[in-house]
């Protein structure tokens, strides 16, 4: 049987948060249609999120990738690739490709010192005027979370791997050390104030 769940818990409640992210970057993206190239960068074990998003090129970007993902994502017109996060390689793509990048509860799961790194790297693989958009926990939920997956109401694999925690400030501060302006870095909440968003659009 195919592994449709786009976390790696199986819990309903984890596939309900997911695809409520989801939602708020679908939001968010219709504001650029249409998008010709997007790169959801943290792809899971299904690509649920690129199956559904509204664009002519779809890549997803994960550590590894099984031959069931790769039938999987074939079969919707997209392309996979193999990269680990905390490499400190470059990503594998010329500069300028993409109109569009996500990174949907991925950010906390990078080690801190590499998240700069990664967000320079797709600074540079963003095109003129593309967007970045990446949502992550709040950070004070961070005990609500860990208490959550400790009695299995949450994935508990999901949570363990988190390796940093975020405010809007701190989130902002990243984005503008990748070279993101100012003027065009938004942030936000949802689903109560327990998650955050971030986005901003590469200027010269």
């Amino acid at each position: 049987m195919k592994n449709t769940h786009a976390v790696r818990g199986r819990s309903p409640l984890d596939e309900i948060l997911a695809r409520l992210r989801h939602g708020v970057a679908y939001r968010k993206l219709e504001q650029f249609q249409p998008i010709n190239s997007c790169l959801d960068i943290g792809s899971g074990n299904y690509p649920i999120f690129l199956i559904k998003l509204q664009a002519e090129g779809k890549h997803g970007l994960e550590k590894s990738v099984s031959p069931e993902v790769r039938e999987i994502a074939g079969q919707n017109q997209i392309s996979m690739t193999e990269y680990d996060l905390e490499s400190r390689t470059s990503l594998p793509f010329e500069g300028g490709s993409f109109e569009a990048v996500t990174m949907i509860a991925v950010i906390e799961h990078i080690q801190p010192e590499n998240v700069s790194f990664i967000l320079s790297e797709i600074y540079r693989i963003l095109k003129e005027d593309g967007v970045l958009f990446v949502t992550t926990p709040a950070a004070w939920t961070d005990i609500i979370l860990r208490t959550m997956a400790k009695l299995r109401i949450i994935a508990k694999e999901e949570i363990d791997d988190h390796k940093d925690t975020f405010t809007r400030a701190k989130l902002r501060e990243y984005f503008i050390n990748a070279g993101f302006p100012t003027a065009t870095t938004e942030t936000g909440t949802f689903e109560f104030f327990m998650n955050l968003w971030i986005w901003s659009q590469k200027k010269s």
